[in-house]
């Protein structure tokens, strides 16, 4: 019975069947042991062994090397298989391959792997759970950050900071920008108010542009504190314009018009040909009714009859009456120039800006209403193709940078 066991066990582990009557009990015993450890190359050996001395197993010995190389060739191939699975982290497949290498060149390497599998497995949990730790970082940074934005866009600016303070791993810096830009703000409004109760309002309305750059509508309202400070430079402007402008030379009252009359004189002395005495009476016709029906149709044939010279000493009067703080005959003589079709049309539209914006700076109660019409005034000189303004020496400054800020 204990033959057959061993030729059957032999046979399962891929030897060939052998006849145990060849077999000393002695060798029957050491291959049966062999086989039960899995160790066939040794049970071949031993065959092989006594082989040498008992020709009769010569046949069994050859079969039974040729089974052991087909099974060393199995066990390089569950070695790849075992690397494979510990590379893909599947390490009790790759412990079921390694486990069944018996013997061979392969058989060391696998051990080796083995020993090395534990390290390896720990090693894959701890990046697995970093994984994890990750993104579960990622998930609360994301909340952290959202949570930051909706307190700066509420303005709710210590909440912000505290959440963005949360942001622990990859926005961090994106988080730190914007407690960077908090305490911009911060500092800035600070300055800005501290400047604003020592009535330094320039430096105040600096300090207020930078937080309105990072929040308009921030705590504390910087945009809303910048249109205030506007309006008070600009009254503090006006105050020191009429602590500064000198008197205004008092206007000679001007008589007044007989329109019949004068009509009458323009048409004799049109038709007379002294041109420029019929100007001066339909001028005065219109200064007195600017829309005279009448007056600017003689006007028209004036124009067409006179020559440019006649026009142009109505813009050098109503220039002269500028300087002259003449106001009211510099713009009716400006006016009546632009009526005559003057050649200069840019020029005359600079200076009814000027006498406008003039007459506005020296009003002790300033209408607005002049402002805006010389803005206006000076907005058509610049449509006027080739048109240069005076130079700063001739104009004053604060009228230069009106007429430059007049945007189309």
């Amino acid at each position: 019975m204990h033959g057959k066991r061993v030729a059957t066990a032999l046979f399962v582990f891929g030897l060939s069947s052998l006849v145990t009557g060849q077999m000393s009990p002695d060798l029957q015993k050491k291959v049966g042991d062999a086989v039960r450890q899995h160790r066939t190359d040794l049970a071949a050996d031993y065959i092989c062994d006594a082989a040498k001395t008992d020709a009769s197993l010569q046949g069994t010995c050859t079969s039974n090397r040729q089974q052991v190389e087909v099974q060393l060739q199995k066990f390089e191939q569950k070695y790849n298989d075992g690397i494979k699975a510990v590379q893909e982290a599947r390490f009790d497949d790759a412990k079921t391959a390694f486990r069944t290498i018996y013997f061979g060149d392969y058989h060391d390497r696998a051990q080796d792997m083995l020993n090395k599998i534990p390290a390896l497995e720990q090693q894959a949990k701890n990046n697995q759970q970093a994984t994890e730790n990750a993104q579960h970082q990622d998930a609360d940074d994301a909340k952290h950050m959202a949570d930051g934005l909706n307190a700066f866009e509420n303005g709710d600016f210590s909440i912000a900071k505290a959440s963005f303070r949360n942001v622990l791993a990859n926005r961090k810096s994106e988080a730190q920008g914007w407690i960077n830009k908090i305490n911009q703000y911060e500092q800035a409004m600070n300055e800005a108010q501290q400047a604003e109760s020592q009535k330094n309002y320039d430096l105040a309305r600096q300090k207020y542009s930078v937080a309105s750059s990072i929040k308009s509508n921030g705590p504390g309202n910087p945009g809303g504190r910048i249109s205030t400070l506007d309006a008070l430079l600009r009254q503090t402007q006006q105050a020191n314009n009429r602590q500064n402008t000198p008197p205004r030379p008092v206007e000679p009252t001007k008589p007044r018009v007989d329109v019949a009359k004068s009509l009458r004189d323009a048409k004799r002395l049109n038709a007379s040909g002294d041109t420029r005495a019929a100007r001066k009476a339909y001028l005065e016709v219109l200064q007195a009714e600017p829309g005279n029906p009448e007056a600017l149709v003689g006007m028209e044939e004036l124009n067409k009859k006179a020559g440019s010279s006649e026009v142009d000493a109505m813009l050098a009067e109503g220039i002269r009456a500028f300087y002259g703080g003449a106001y009211s005959d510099a713009e009716e003589s400006l006016k009546f120039y632009l009526i005559s079709k003057g050649s200069k049309v840019g020029l005359a539209k600079f200076y009814r800006g000027a006498v406008k914006l003039t007459r506005f700076y020296l009003d002790p109660t300033p209408d607005n209403t002049l402002y805006d019409d010389a803005v206006q005034e000076f907005k058509d000189a610049k449509r006027v193709s080739g048109f240069i303004p005076p130079d700063a020496k001739y104009v004053s400054p604060k009228i230069l940078k009106v007429y430059e800020q007049a945007a189309l």
